[in-house]
């Protein structure tokens, strides 16, 4: 799985977005999707909580990360400060994971 991938494209869009350039953005946007992507068809995490968890987060991030390459391409702030909502309300699914089960987060593979 690609937490680590996450982070980092997550970071990078946050990085991109005072005074980046659409295309940039959109790039970065695309690159956490394709991630969204690959972990979405891994195997499950284990334990139903943090299953939960991670199955939430990686539906926000991935319809975040969508709406920020629409936003990006289409140069609209509005639905771009949506796009960054979503993708934060993602993070914070996996911070309840971290949370859940009581340390750093270890997913298989």
């Amino acid at each position: 799985m690609a937490l680590k991938d996450i982070q980092i494209d997550t970071a990078a869009i946050t990085q991109a977005l005072p005074g980046g350039d659409g295309e940039t953005i959109a790039q970065k946007c695309r690159a956490l999707t394709f991630h969204i992507t690959q972990d979405q068809a891994a195997a499950p995490v284990p334990g139903t909580q943090e299953q939960q968890h991670w199955s939430k987060a990686l539906a926000l991030l991935g319809q975040g990360a969508q709406h920020c390459t629409d936003a990006a391409e289409g140069g609209e702030a509005s639905a771009m400060a949506g796009a960054v909502a979503e993708m934060g309300r993602g993070l914070d699914e996996l911070a309840a994971l971290a949370h859940s089960s009581g340390g750093p987060i270890v997913l298989p593979g």
